[in-house]
């Protein structure tokens, strides 16, 4: 690891997704992995204690509403941006997370080159979305227009 590496934390509460995650940004130059949170409460422990550079959050935590986490870690430790990798889709979360400063919206379907995309384009202060969640946003977006359209 160089001092300019990309300092990451994994907070999910499924283990074996959260290791693979672990295996395979170990393998990437530019990153270093400090490891992984499996609730809310640990993840802000965490992020206090290492000061990872980017935090990838899932949404359904056990003990609390990872959309929620991500908006008090943006206040508590505003140089820390989180990105969510979750299996949730739906709209409404992805305004939350907009609104609460995430600096992304990944689904877990996705390839993991996205993830490293979105992980340095949050370090280098920009937002990802993942295409299969912008394709919703759209169709929602449109779906709510042709609607207000035939009044």
């Amino acid at each position: 690891m160089t001092d300019t590496a990309i300092r990451v934390l994994v907070v999910d509460d499924h283990p074996r997704f959260a290791e693979l995650l672990a295996v395979a940004l170990r393998a990437q130059s530019g990153l270093c992995y400090l490891g992984h949170a499996r609730t809310g409460a640990e993840a802000e422990r965490l992020v206090a204690e290492l000061r990872p550079d980017v935090v990838l959050m899932e949404v359904a935590l056990p003990d609390a509403d990872g959309i929620a986490v991500a908006a008090r870690l943006g206040h508590t430790h505003p140089g820390t941006r989180v990105v969510m990798l979750t299996g949730r889709t739906e709209p409404a979360l992805v305004a939350r997370a907009t609104a609460a400063g995430t600096a992304g919206f990944l689904t877990k379907t996705g390839a993991f080159g996205d993830v490293l995309n979105a992980v340095r384009t949050a370090h280098a202060g920009g937002m990802t979305v993942s295409a299969h969640v912008l394709a919703g946003l759209l169709r929602t977006h449109e779906t709510a227009q042709s609607g207000s359209n035939s009044r």
